[in-house]
């Protein structure tokens, strides 16, 4: 019996990848597709799509799933945040944070929750966010 290649990956990642209703990820590379390893095909997909903050945004999360953090912040560091909606802003701000958090680089991370805070001290990350900080002071 021939066994599918899976790709392990967090339920907070795939929620954040899956979070934008217009995220081209989420619309063409369902969860299913991600957890079988589809992600090699849905990068080269959005690589050659318009660079739109959405596909910016799906191309960043992939190269962190694949555990590529540098790149994942180059690219998200392209998204104009200043002509993002509020809700946008703190989605990338999440991402920019996660990526720093696995990346090990804590004082980033904790700079950039901060800001996602700021943004919106009301966020449905903010208990995610306090929780990384306090752990990682």
């Amino acid at each position: 019996m021939k066994m599918k290649k899976a790709i392990l990956i967090s339920a907070v990642t795939l929620a954040t990848i899956l979070a934008a209703p217009e995220c081209a990820a989420a619309q063409e590379f369902r969860c299913e597709k991600i957890l079988h390893g589809r992600i090699d095909d849905a990068l080269k997909f959005y690589q050659k799509a318009e660079p739109t903050a959405e596909n910016l945004y799906c191309i960043a999360n992939i190269h962190r799933l694949q555990k590529k953090h540098d790149e994942a912040l180059k690219v998200l560091g392209k998204i104009e945040m200043n002509k993002l909606e509020k809700e946008r802003q703190e989605q990338v701000l999440a991402s920019f944070a996660s990526a720093y958090f696995e990346k090990g680089d804590y004082q980033n991370m904790k700079k950039t929750y901060e800001a996602l805070l700021n943004l919106n001290p009301k966020s449905y990350l903010k208990d995610v966010a306090m929780e990384r900080i306090k752990n990682k002071k």
